[in-house]
């Protein structure tokens, strides 16, 4: 009550606890060299690969601590990297359409349908610029819900980016062309009606 921190009783000394040596075990003695075997022997730490994760990767150390927090997730991540170069968006992805999905069907990365090497597949198909970011989490969402090869799911979806002048320019025509009520609108000062051809 008077914010005041003293010292009440010490106990520094075994006899203090009446620690007594067990007669019938003999002390164990272990030499450095074989200490450091044992070290050497370690798989790497958490702290150590979260270091490594930001220096070799170039993360933030956010995203190298929550892909560290659990083993399963950072071997994941690893095999990712195996296949793709692209480690923040392999980051990206495990911290947010992975882990939603995760908790949303409450099962473990091990058991996904989304293998390290479909990821790295959907990474590569968005830095080509086969399909949009957007169009990459869609594709991701089917292949953990039903499985499948991803660029199958592109195909089959047609979720695949158009960069072809002529054929943006022709559905252009066409939705002014089969809208002719928003055209009318936007023609008379109302800028949002654009949204909707755009749409």
């Amino acid at each position: 009550d008077r914010g005041e921190t003293f010292t009440q009783r010490t106990k520094e000394n075994a006899h203090d606890y009446r620690y007594f040596p067990e007669p019938d075990l003999m002390p164990v003695k272990i030499s450095g060299e074989k200490i450091e075997h044992w070290c050497s022997d370690l798989p790497e730490l958490p702290r150590q690969r979260r270091e490594r994760y930001v220096a070799e990767f170039g993360l933030p150390a956010y995203d190298a601590g929550v892909l560290t927090a659990d083993m399963a997730t950072s071997d994941w991540f690893e095999i990712a990297l195996q296949h793709t170069k692209n480690a923040k968006a392999v980051s990206n992805f495990i911290m947010g359409e992975m882990m939603r999905l995760l908790s949303e069907h409450d099962v473990s990365i091990s058991e996904s349908k989304v293998t390290p090497e479909k990821l790295a597949e959907i990474i590569g198909l968005i830095d080509a610029k086969t399909i949009s970011t957007s169009a990459g989490k869609q594709v991701f969402e089917i292949s953990f819900n039903e499985g499948g090869n991803p660029k199958q799911i592109v195909e089959g979806k047609g979720l695949a980016q158009v960069s072809d002048d002529s054929a943006l320019e022709g559905w252009a025509d066409e939705a002014i062309a089969n809208n002719p009520k928003p055209v009318e609108e936007y023609k008379d000062g109302n800028a949002a009606s654009i949204n909707f051809l755009m749409g």
